[in-house]
């Protein structure tokens, strides 16, 4: 059964460091937005704004929606709402 675990917080509170060891532990992909940040902007600079979260959100979902239908298991982190990170 696919899985997906979505892990909320404030900033520095430590869900990095627990999802990547739970990842670890599990064999689980872990996707992380500061991650994703970095990634993106090492292609081309990402507008530190909105707009610039509204695209790593972006892609954070569509790299949901492709481990989920390739892993069991994925763990995802955010100091976003869960209600901003999955859409219907």
């Amino acid at each position: 059964m696919t899985k997906l675990y979505i892990m909320c917080g404030i900033a520095f509170s430590g869900k990095s460091t627990l999802a990547r060891k739970i990842a670890e532990h599990t064999g689980s992909k872990r996707i992380a937005f500061d991650e994703l940040w970095v990634e993106k902007d090492k292609d081309k600079p990402m507008p530190k704004d909105a707009d610039g979260w509204k695209y790593i959100r972006k892609v954070a979902q569509d790299e949901v929606l492709k481990s989920l239908k390739a892993v069991h298991q994925l763990f995802m982190m955010t100091t976003m709402q869960k209600e901003n990170i999955v859409k219907k």
